[in-house]
């Protein structure tokens, strides 16, 4: 059970950084309270000052979705997860035990549920790249068919050359998930507000004509099950490792 707990501990199971521009993030999800709202900010605060206070080494990035859900991404190593398992003992010793637990626990009592999955960013079906002020974010997640992998690659290939012939306003990632959820795809869009995220879409639309509209048709042929949410990243909240420099 001991273990279970710890998994379960939201920024506590943040994995290590990655020393290259990572592909691989371990993701928590909590599934917040919606009369907890508050203290959980609290919680999140706390967590990053205790953090920084303490030296500990590792990278996370929150994203906040409007069905309150919350994430964490961490980069991981080669999908390393016996070393994000391996950290939390690491976390454990610095922050010390009883501090863990209380951070533990504070959280514990803000949230309905929580999960964990692996995720793979496609750099091969991404385009284009977020700017420091774009923390808004529309999430499509898209599940196809069983089976149906070789036309998925296909189309995912003809979507990014199309973005990329039109010379598209609005850029995407592609991430796979690859443990700890059901198999599908997730693609993350961003702009810096709900109006610069529609106003972009226009001209998406616009740019890209009948050919978009046959692709997503050719799409929804070989999906299983398609939805979307809103989020925002919360920069103030996120946590990077940074070295004390000497004096």
């Amino acid at each position: 059970m001991k273990l279970i707990k710890l998994i379960g501990c939201l920024l506590i199971i943040a994995g290590l950084a990655a020393a290259q521009s990572p592909l691989q993030f371990f993701a928590h999800a909590d599934v917040v309270k919606p009369s907890m709202n508050a203290d959980y900010f609290k919680f999140l605060k706390n967590v990053k000052e205790t953090y920084q206070r303490q030296g500990v080494t590792l990278n996370y990035n929150v994203l906040r979705q409007d069905d309150n859900t919350f994430y964490f991404f961490s980069p991981m190593q080669d999908l390393n997860i016996g070393a994000v398992y391996k950290g939390f003992g690491e976390i454990e010793n610095k922050v010390g035990k009883e501090a863990f637990a209380k951070l533990l626990a504070e959280k514990e009592r803000c949230i309905e549920s929580h999960s964990e999955f692996v995720t793979m960013l496609l750099p091969q079906y991404t385009y284009l790249a977020p700017g420091e002020s774009e923390n808004f974010c529309h999430i499509v997640f898209w599940f196809p068919m069983p089976g149906k992998q070789a036309e998925v690659d296909q189309i995912a290939k003809e979507w990014i050359e199309l973005y990329k012939a039109k010379n598209a306003p609005r850029g995407y990632q592609t991430y796979r998930i690859v443990f700890g959820g059901e198999p599908g795809y997730i693609i993350v869009n961003w702009a810096k507000d709900e109006l610069d995220y529609a106003t972009k879409s226009k001209k998406n639309n616009e740019v890209m004509g009948e050919e978009a509209s046959r692709l997503w048709a050719r799409t929804m042929a070989i999906t299983q099950r398609l939805y979307s949410k809103n989020g925002w990243y919360l920069r103030e909240l996120s946590y990077t490792y940074q070295p004390v420099a000497a004096k």
